[in-house]
């Protein structure tokens, strides 16, 4: 699915929310960078798991990810939350900005 369709089917969510280009959003993934998190979710297509850009799992393959604009898109495509972040997200998050995970305490 690209941007435009994204935008349409989200009515007022702008699609990853400034990592619209997918390079962007491979360089986000590889950088873990917690910023990305909330604009966007990944997932593997060998594992079908979907998690946020900042997890720590091993990385994948750049042939075996998918990027989603919100975490109900993954999930109807197939794909579980993460084991690692399943129990982190939270429980409104569908992926539109603002939102933040809690820190850690």
């Amino acid at each position: 699915m690209d941007t435009t369709t994204l935008a349409t089917s989200h009515g007022d969510h702008q699609p990853f929310y400034g990592f619209t280009r997918e390079e962007d959003r491979w360089a986000a993934l590889r950088a873990r960078d917690q910023a990305a998190d909330g604009a966007f979710f990944y997932a593997v297509r060998t594992t079908s798991v979907y998690c946020y850009p900042s997890c720590a799992a091993r990385p994948a393959l750049r042939e075996n990810v998918a990027f989603f604009a919100i975490r109900d898109e993954a999930e109807r495509a197939g794909f579980r939350p993460c084991n690692d972040a399943g129990q982190t997200f939270h429980p409104e998050h569908s992926g539109k900005r603002p939102w933040w995970p809690e820190p850690a305490s």
